[in-house]
């Protein structure tokens, strides 16, 4: 999701990489592309993905941003509709990279097919897909291991390492028989480098170190990165959402409730047929509208969500929200 580029050089155990994967050009279309994508211009972000593409058609770099480019369309637009075209990108950069890696060890093409794994896992896990997520996050590890290995430098390879981490962690609470033992402080060293660093994933780090900082109950923190992220870009709708989240789970209803409430306004009137976004907004309303005792606000947002039912097919999870809405909506 990124991303301030330097000039990253390439140094892999003493000796120069025949193929550079990371020049000028490429860093010049990624980091404006990502600035507009970051800014909800999406027209503008794909025109500089397209000229990518075109000026670079075999750097795995032109596959893999133009699949994460509708890995955030369908994300902010609650929509699958074009998952075959991010997973057909995906897989276009993974072999780019492996065709390279079949002639020489470059780090950045591990870099690459490990990011796609890394991409496909979130995207699944979006989508609820648990089998999914959980096989396309094994595979990442290893790849962004070697290009971390092969370039000291390479800040991006932290973040998908460092995600595995902490949800080995995460999962370590409750699966104890896994005999997951992922360190929460390696965790957050990782994806705080990657965010941190100079890198294309730098603003996607911000915002999952964000979110692990909610998760952990380290509010100060997620608060502190979330509005640092917003500053930079006050409209992005998914930072909106982490920190509507953040809010709720500090127990800040109002705060939550005021995000929220901006949040459905928007989608209203700048996404009508977002039917997934506008009720996962809805249910977050109904949580924190429930424990600020206005039954009132709480009954009203669930039935806006029930009577989304019909569009059921038309978003990401929606039946889901809705089967949610009608148990929460029995208990008020």
């Amino acid at each position: 999701m990124t991303r301030i580029v330097a000039c990253l050089g390439f140094v892999l155990l003493g000796s120069v990489e025949a193929v550079e994967l990371n020049p000028p050009g490429v860093q010049e279309l990624v980091a404006e592309a990502l600035e507009h994508a970051y800014r909800q211009e999406y027209e503008a972000a794909y025109e500089l993905l397209t000229r990518l593409s075109e000026d670079f058609p075999d750097n795995p770099a032109a596959d893999f941003f133009m699949g994460a480019y509708w890995q955030l369309y369908m994300f902010d637009h609650g929509t699958d509709t074009m998952e075959p075209v991010f997973l057909d990108y995906m897989e276009r950069s993974r072999n780019r990279a492996r065709n390279l890696l079949g002639q020489e060890e470059n780090a950045r093409a591990h870099l690459y097919v490990g990011a796609t794994w890394v991409y496909e896992a979130v995207y699944f896990g979006w989508k609820g897909d648990f089998w999914q997520t959980l096989r396309a996050g094994l595979k990442a590890p290893p790849e962004l291991g070697l290009a971390l290995q092969q370039d000291s430098t390479l800040d991006d390879a932290c973040l998908g390492l460092g995600v595995s981490e902490y949800f080995q962690h995460a999962a370590g609470r409750y699966l104890v028989g896994l005999n997951l033992f992922g360190s929460l402080d390696k965790a957050v060293r990782l994806v705080r480098r990657a965010a941190e660093g100079d890198g294309y994933f730098a603003i996607t780090a911000r915002y999952t170190l964000s979110w692990m900082m909610t998760q952990e109950k380290r509010f100060p923190e997620a608060h502190g990165l979330l509005d640092s992220l917003l500053v930079d870009y006050p409209g992005d709708r998914l930072f909106r959402k982490q920190s509507r989240d953040a809010y709720f789970a500090e127990k800040e209803y109002a705060a939550a409730v005021k995000v929220g409430e901006a949040l459905d306004q928007e989608l209203q009137e700048l996404q009508p047929d977002n039917w997934a976004g506008k009720a996962e907004n809805d249910l977050s309303l109904v949580k924190n509208y429930t424990r600020l005792g206005d039954r009132e606000s709480a009954r009203q947002r669930c039935d806006s969500v029930i009577n989304y039912e019909p569009f059921a097919a038309c978003g990401v999870r929606l039946a889901d929200y809705v089967r949610e809405a009608r148990a929460l909506r029995r208990k008020l």
